[in-house]
């Protein structure tokens, strides 16, 4: 207590390179015989709170706090979900792509926290009236700082931004099997504004056959990852709305996904809603699944997964759609023996769905 109090007083006293190392130092935990787990708890949030404190004025922050809040997220997890973290936690995040919603959001959360704090502690030692008072003046504090700090980017040199990308495609390629699949994707959920992520993300939900007696579960299908892995997915789906490569390649993951009966329609769901985020991605759908109803053993459930498609989209829009994907088929040599009776299956398929 002793040190936050100085740091609020004299904060100049912690701004020397030597002290700032050692405190960032502290963001990197390790626990073992000479360090208990609560003991480094509390150093982590002592840490931050400083240095909180000690960049705010700062235009630009240290990539050494990026590393710190990856290697935590991968690990332990110590501050980086900790209430009292979440102000020093929201700044870190403007090294990676975030839209102002994504920053409000976070600081409004952080905010709403420290208010109901500071009115529990107050409630017991003064009046009703004083307190109302007190908390009025705090939340339009707290606005201002709010209104200022959704504009700050603590990272805005782009060679840095740079660095910090690299940082986590070296970090998910490197550990991404040594990593617990929990952190792993509660990490993903917070960098999810970044492309890359979004495909390396999108492509590890559904699992992979290695060999006839090895098969690797994918997030969605591991027992201790399903629900937080459909909490990701769904914000893969907010979050992709360009034509990059990297975002094509996302939205061809989730439409390739093979889905159990029981999962049909909360998957149906995905699909409405990420075919309306770019014009590109109806006709991705419409492809997969019309090469699908050319095939020998059609995967189940296809049929209903196109007529969803076309149900989905604006009826004009639909047939255009529809009429371009075919019409490029027909051009491609591997289609033209099985075209005439793909178009008696989607006409066919079309129709019960336009009945019933």
């Amino acid at each position: 207590m002793s040190l936050i109090y100085l740091a609020k007083k004299h904060i100049h006293v912690f701004k020397s390179k030597s002290v700032i190392e050692k405190l960032i130092s502290l963001l990197f935990p390790t626990t073992g015989s000479y360090i208990s787990p609560k003991k480094a708890t509390v150093l982590c949030q002592l840490s931050c709170e400083i240095l909180n404190k000690v960049y705010q004025d700062e235009k630009e922050w240290p990539i050494e706090l990026v590393k710190a809040y990856i290697a935590d997220s991968l690990g332990e997890r110590i501050w980086v979900d900790n209430e009292h973290s979440k102000e020093f936690v929201a700044n870190i995040l403007t090294a990676f792509p975030q839209t102002q919603q994504t920053l409000q959001h976070t600081l409004q959360h952080t905010l709403q926290q420290t208010l109901q704090q500071t009115l529990q502690q107050t409630l017991q030692q003064q009046t009703l009236q004083q307190t109302l008072q007190q908390h009025t003046q705090q939340q339009q504090t707290q606005q201002h700082t709010l209104q200022q700090q959704t504009q700050l980017n603590r990272y805005p040199n782009e060679e840095i931004r740079e660095q910090v990308k690299n940082l986590v495609l070296t970090e998910l390629k490197n550990n991404v099997s040594k990593s617990n699949i929990k952190n792993l994707i509660k990490f993903l959920n917070g960098i999810i504004t970044m492309k890359e992520v979004r495909l390396f993300a999108a492509q590890h939900m559904e699992g992979k056959i290695i060999s006839k007696t090895f098969n690797v579960l994918g997030w969605l299908n591991h027992p201790s990852s399903t629900k937080i892995a459909k909490e990701l997915l769904q914000k893969i789906i907010e979050n992709v709305h360009e034509s990059t490569s990297e975002d094509l390649g996302t939205v061809s993951s989730i439409i390739e996904m093979k889905v159990k009966p029981a999962h049909l329609s909360s998957y149906q769901d995905c699909i409405s809603q990420l075919i309306k985020n770019n014009p590109l991605y109806p006709k991705l759908a419409l492809r997969h699944f019309l090469h699908n109803e050319t095939l020998t053993h059609r995967p189940m459930n296809n049929t209903k997964l196109l007529q969803f498609i076309f149900k989905s989209l604006e009826h004009e829009n639909a047939n255009i759609q529809l009429g371009h994907v075919l019409q490029e088929m027909a051009a491609l040599d591997q289609y033209q023996q099985s075209m005439r009776v793909l178009v008696k299956r989607v006409v066919k398929a079309l129709c019960m769905y336009t009945i019933f």
